[in-house]
């Protein structure tokens, strides 16, 4: 992979204001496309949800775009994050001295490349490179460098991620513990440098053994930063006044001595919020609910399923755990169907059992509530949670795997009912994949991709756990080996769709190489669901020159996805020609690269690829010129450029013959003639 910092820039490709939105064309956002020859997330994004108030399709939304927030650095994410932020402490890595403010710090690196931030995992490192790339940004938008985990790129993932960048603005770069090559630091520090010449900043993460893997060395703007203390963090998240009442208990003293890592006392304050929001208990009642919440109600939950009455109100604790906030008598028929499950692996849906307890009884057995409705709730904080925690933990494989059998099962339905159960369970699986890294409740939804009812709440949740972090890794090597299967399957088709919606937004070219990949299987009717997918990802016009290199990329190769690609580009092109008048040079050459492979193997499809080009040629004339280069160098490369010429002159002919009115086309001919004629003189001699 080759850095950029000694290669010069040429001129910038300006892309359309409106790239990202209205909103950054209001606020005056210039996006410049750079060349390669130019020189936690989902756990604090995820939340805590109530399906009373929201639809699962609604809540998946809710779900999905947090995360997106989160991991592209979006302003509702950044504003909450430095609403909560705790200042930190400074020192320059590897040298002697007292602690540094981060005005301090930050004034010691004012004429760096980037600056870099050194700590160790689970010390609130990202927080504090948001707070310091906001300070530097001003007023610019914050971005994250998604490094896309593509198997099998050729090109550096970094000069990548770094092709669009924007005029100042802020970029995060997050170094992985498996970084190791020696040379990533100096081009990271090349990429700062470009970055800087156009009023932007780079800020780089990593622990103090990555950084030195990477070949990094300390400097001016190389800073170690101290994680904050869990008290701070308390009275940053709930307020002075609330944490001090909390921190005269000295249960919730005890609480803070016991905290490891800056991940355990950010959840604990965000335990504390929620509990002191709920209304004025008084500070030992808020902390004995803070306590039970942090340790998963564990020894509530212990007393309270030994004191339950057999299967009944046990199976009826889990039902109400997994369908918190549905009304009870939807609790208590899934409740009757998982003991029979578990007890018999009999049939679902028989009658309830009348001699039963009633649906009251049970509630009051396992310390639920109804509201007005008659909708269950729990009065603890994290309730729900804890007992699905605590199956997990106290009981064997054997019973969780029948509860997660029971749940895929719930939505019997196709309706409203059937979609609120699916999204229900489709989030609960994502906390267990979330919490223990489990990923087999999320791998059991597969099944419902036999009910196309229920595939869009497959699709949701596959795509939320793609983009988490480290689950999401996981996540996305399992599409990658469903991609590159020869053989056609229905993953297949899943794969295209959880790669066309918020997917592709955060991750375009691992989008685009999954998509690759399955336009290379023989199957019509999965370069569909593959033109479909580029659809989606076409109307994001920040990611129409990724859309456009990949597609003629594709159509150059000798590969069976050079078809489907070639269909493709042809449509695109001419619903929206005016793509190709800002393209850059690494979309210009891997039009060139098709269009000679087109002509050089004689493909049937060279025309229609030629025919988009000069189509798009006229409907933006100011591109005309550039589009003849393209044109023309594919023709008159080495080898049979005669042979080429004269099928080129054929097709040029076929597409505006001597008796064609349109002036635009007319145009176009013209310059192409012209441009041939101007061509490599012995291929021109030749021609004539």
């Amino acid at each position: 992979m080759n850095g950029l910092s000694v290669v010069p820039p040429e001129p910038l490709v300006v892309l359309p204001d409106d790239v990202r939105g209205p909103a950054a064309a209001a606020a005056g956002h210039t996006f410049i496309a750079v060349e390669e020859n130019s020189g936690a997330v989902f756990g604090t994004a995820h939340g805590t949800f109530n399906v009373r108030h929201a639809t699962a399709d609604q809540l998946h939304v809710h779900v999905a775009r947090r995360v997106i927030e989160a991991q592209q650095l979006g302003p509702a994410h950044v504003r909450d994050l430095l609403a909560r932020h705790v200042p930190r402490r400074f020192r320059r890595w590897g040298e002697p001295g007292s602690p540094l403010s981060q005005e301090e710090a930050l004034a010691g690196a004012a004429d760096a490349s980037c600056v870099v931030l050194l700590g160790e995992p689970d010390s609130g490192l990202r927080s504090a490179a948001v707070a310091v790339l906001a300070a530097l940004a001003g007023a610019g938008r914050l971005h994250t460098v998604p490094i896309d985990d593509v198997e099998d790129a050729e090109d550096d993932p970094l000069t990548e991620a770094l092709r669009f960048v924007e005029r100042g603005a802020g970029y995060l770069l997050r170094l992985p513990e498996s970084a190791v090559d020696p040379h990533l630091a100096e081009r990271c520090e090349g990429h700062g440098n470009r970055l800087r010449q156009h009023g932007s900043w780079l800020v780089v993460t990593a622990s103090p053994r990555t950084w030195r893997a990477v070949g990094g060395v300390a400097g001016s703007a190389v800073l170690a930063v101290d994680p904050p203390p869990a008290a701070a963090l308390l009275r940053q998240t709930c307020g002075p006044d609330v944490a001090d009442r909390l921190m005269r208990e000295d249960a919730m003293r005890d609480l803070l001595d016991g905290v490891h890592g800056t991940t355990d006392g950010a959840r604990l304050a965000r335990i504390a919020a929620e509990v002191t929001a709920g209304g004025d208990g008084g500070a030992e009642q808020w902390v004995a609910h803070i306590e039970g919440a942090v340790h998963d109600w564990s020894g509530h939950l212990e007393k309270l399923y030994q004191g339950l009455r057999g299967a009944p109100q046990r199976c009826f604790l889990i039902a109400a755990a997994m369908l918190a906030g549905h009304p009870a008598t939807v609790v208590s028929e899934a409740a009757h169907d998982l003991r029979r499950t578990i007890e018999a692996d009999g049939p679902a849906g028989d009658a309830v059992d009348v001699c039963g307890d009633s649906v009251s009884t049970l509630v009051a057995a396992v310390d639920a509530a109804l509201d007005d409705q008659r909708l269950l709730t729990w009065p603890r904080p994290r309730y729900a949670e804890a007992v699905l925690h605590y199956l997990h933990t106290e009981y064997p494989p054997r019973l969780w795997s029948a509860v997660w059998r029971w749940a895929i099962a719930l939505p019997r339905e196709d309706g409203d009912r059937g979609a609120a159960l699916a999204g229900r369970v489709s989030e609960q699986a994502l906390r267990v994949a979330e919490r223990y890294g489990d990923t087999g409740p999320l791998w059991q939804l597969l099944s419902w991709w036999e009910r196309p009812a229920l595939r869009p709440h497959l699709v949701d949740a596959l795509t939320v756990a793609a983009l988490g972090d480290p689950l999401g890794r996981r996540v996305r090597e399992r599409l990658y080996e469903w991609a590159t299967k020869r053989i056609p399957n229905p993953h297949h088709h899943l794969v295209a769709q959880v790669c066309r919606g918020e997917f592709a937004e955060v991750y375009p070219r691992v989008s685009l190489t999954r998509l690759g990949h399955l336009a290379d299987v023989a199957d019509a009717a999965l370069h569909v669901e593959v033109a479909e997918s580029i659809r989606g990802m076409w109307t994001r016009r920040a990611l129409r020159p990724q859309v456009l290199r990949a597609l003629a990329t594709w159509a150059g190769a000798d590969l069976p996805r050079s078809g489907p690609a070639v269909d493709i580009l042809v449509e695109l092109l001419a619903a929206g020609p005016s793509a190709l008048a800002g393209a850059g040079d690494s979309v210009r050459g891997a039009l060139t690269d098709a269009l000679a492979a087109g002509y050089g193997a004689g493909r049937p499809g060279r025309h229609r690829l030629l025919h988009a080009l000069l189509g798009a040629a006229a409907a933006v004339p100011e591109g005309q010129a550039v589009l003849a280069g393209v044109i023309v160098e594919a023709v008159t490369r080495p080898g049979p450029a005669i042979t080429r010429i004269a099928h080129l002159c054929a097709d040029l002919v076929a597409w505006c013959p001597p008796t064609e009115e349109d002036p635009g086309r007319r145009q176009v001919r013209d310059v192409v003639h012209q441009a041939l004629h101007q061509a490599n003189p012995l291929v021109t001699g030749a021609r004539r």
